[in-house]
């Protein structure tokens, strides 16, 4: 990862809730993202794989990789923090069309 990443910068540092029943819809973008999760238990699908998160989970999602994230329950929320590291040459990248 650092010589895919060299030449490039931190591209997003974002901290979010989704409440019960709420969802990150399938979306793909050109860095490596990482959620952090603090509060709550939820699934991270990453290119048609999916797996139950909880406190304390570090996911790397790939640049390019399909992924989207629910909570397990409809009636607890989830609180991560998110960043992410771009890729040189990459572009812009307008995180609240994802």
């Amino acid at each position: 990862m650092f010589a895919e990443t060299a030449g490039g910068h931190l591209e997003l540092v974002s901290e979010f809730e989704i409440a019960g029943g709420g969802a990150v819809h399938p979306h793909k973008h050109p860095t490596y993202e990482f959620y952090y999760v603090t509060s709550g238990y939820d699934r991270m699908t990453v290119e048609g794989e999916t797996r139950e998160i909880q406190p304390g989970d570090l996911v790397c999602i790939p640049p390019n990789a399909l992924h989207s994230l629910e909570p397990v329950s409809e009636n607890a929320a989830i609180h991560c923090f998110c960043f992410a590291v771009g890729i040189p040459g990459a572009g812009v990248i307008d995180y609240t069309q994802a």
